[in-house]
C-alpha cells in the first residue's frame, strides 16, 4: 500500500491510522451487500 501511495501522490504515505472498506451503489442506484470478516495486514515474506 505504501509503495502504491507514493507512486500515486509522489510522496511517502502518512502513518496508517485506519483502513475503510466501503460498498455502495451511488452511481448505479442498485443494491449491494457485503460480508466482511477479520482482515489482517502482514508484511510480505522474503523469498
Amino acid at each position: 500500500m505504501f509503495d502504491d501511495y507514493e507512486a500515486a501522490f509522489g510522496e511517502p504515505a502518512p502513518t496508517l491510522a485506519a483502513i475503510a472498506l466501503l460498498v455502495d451503489t451511488d452511481d448505479t442506484h442498485g443494491a449491494a451487500m457485503a460480508w466482511l470478516d477479520e482482515i489482517e495486514l502482514v508484511a510480505p515474506t522474503r523469498r
